[in-house]
């Protein structure tokens, strides 16, 4: 198995993109105005947006790859025919087909998880352009904090939202936006944090999440960095995600991946470790990937598709030898698919993905990641989710319906994820998971 399978992320990321939902209702519009640099958040860059520059191209000068903008959209209308869309993925359609590479169908997957958690502040941003639209408030980027409160039912629970956020600007350009929301945690502590910081023509995005009930742990964080040009359009995007998830039964892993994006192929490399049970009945499951492959079709998760390309892996799997310890087995392979994921003895980036020095990187530890700094919340990223005052102020809910719809319509419904066990699970005939070694 090329990449891990995270069963567990997939149900948190349901109640994720539900919150998020209700959360829109809060928002009561901002105004746009006009003029060089992003002015309102409408114009921020997308955080699962695509990317103006090609793989080939990324080192060249910004001023060299501005002017190929034409080309590189017309390159991408010509290759949405081609490849697999990952929304489209599940056990269903995957069932029953021969030669698909399964390291292929692992790679997409992962691409398909970063891109829910990205789309999910492009909601919120999209939450509030939309409104503006509708019901302009001048007040909105006047630096001040604004409280909203609203109650909703997600699968049948009842919840009351809080969320506090503000927009700065530096004269008629935008510079940074924060927003805090208590969704699910106690009372005095949120469990959701978003910053976007303009400088220039850097774009730095973070986002941090935690969840705590009924034995389950999950946090993540999210940060995506890159330049852009004066449409607001990516030049350069790189993505680093890290989390964490722990059950019941002495369950726990984690994981930290990189995405580098571009106009016409994506790079992933991260580590990952899961581990169940304790003692001398514990196993685990430790793997580290580098994975290069073309895309197509980024304008939207909807259309999102993978194509061509090749990975590499390392893992160690260890497992209760008999109560008298423990067995182990390391392993690591170089592995190709077609455009239609097909298996494949090679690819565009097979010499770029075999160069790629697994070894160097440095595994996850998933108690280090529960107990440290890295996924905890800093005091600057924490609210005690109330207002000064007392008061919060009510949303627009009919105003936040429309918008909400139309944000859905605009990314696609992040909250919609089947998830594909590509080694087991497709039944037989599916997904093959041993092609030819390159």
């Amino acid at each position: 198995m090329l990449l891990p399978e995270r069963k567990f992320m997939t149900k948190k990321s349901f109640l994720i993109s539900g919150s998020l939902v209700l959360i829109g209702a809060f928002l009561n519009g901002c105004g746009s105005s006009s003029g060089g640099g992003i002015t309102s958040l409408s114009k921020i860059p997308k955080a699962s947006g695509p990317v103006l520059t090609a793989s080939s191209l990324a080192k060249l000068p910004q001023q060299m790859t501005a002017s190929l903008t034409p080309w590189n959209q017309l390159e991408n209308q010509f290759n949405q025919r081609a490849g697999i869309k990952v929304s489209d993925w599940s056990t269903a359609w995957a069932n029953g087909k021969t030669g698909y590479s399964g390291p292929m169908c692992e790679a997409g997957q992962e691409a398909k998880s970063l891109y829910r958690g990205a789309v999910q502040p492009d909601m919120i941003l999209c939450f509030i352009g939309a409104m503006a639209d509708a019901a302009s408030n001048t007040t909105m980027y006047d630096g001040n904090w604004k409280y909203y409160q609203v109650t909703g039912t997600i699968d049948g629970k009842t919840y009351a939202l809080k969320t506090k956020f503000r927009v700065v600007k530096s004269g008629d350009s935008l510079s940074s936006f924060e927003m805090f929301n208590c969704n699910e945690l106690s009372a005095n502590q949120n469990d959701e944090y978003i910053s976007v910081g303009i400088s220039g023509s850097t774009a730095n995005l973070t986002t941090r999440y935690r969840y705590g009930v009924s034995g389950d742990v999950y946090k993540r964080k999210l940060n995506v960095v890159g330049t852009f040009n004066d449409s607001g359009n990516w030049l350069s995007k790189q993505a680093d995600f890290t989390e964490y998830y722990a059950g019941t039964g002495n369950f726990q892993g984690g994981t930290r991946t990189t995405l580098n994006q571009y106009s016409d192929a994506l790079k992933l490399q991260g580590a990952y470790k899961t581990t169940f049970g304790s003692g001398v009945t514990a196993s685990s499951y430790d793997s580290r990937y580098y994975v290069k492959m073309g895309i197509s079709g980024a304008d939207a998760y909807s259309t999102l598709a993978v194509g061509a390309g090749s990975g590499k892996r390392i893992s160690t799997a260890t497992w209760p030898g008999g109560g008298q310890g423990s067995s182990s087995n390391t392993g690591g392979d170089t592995r190709s698919w077609a455009n239609d994921g097909q298996i494949s003895t090679s690819s565009s980036y097979l010499s770029e993905v075999t160069a790629y020095d697994l070894a160097a990187m440095d595994p996850v530890v998933p108690a280090d990641l529960n107990s440290g700094s890295e996924l905890a919340f800093p005091t600057a990223a924490g609210w005690n989710c109330q207002s000064p005052t007392g008061v919060f102020d009510s949303a627009p809910l009919g105003l936040a319906e429309t918008a909400v719809a139309a944000c859905q319509a605009q990314f696609g419904n992040s909250s919609t994820n089947v998830w594909v066990n590509c080694g087991s699970t497709v039944g037989a005939g599916g997904y093959v998971n041993t092609p030819p070694v390159n």
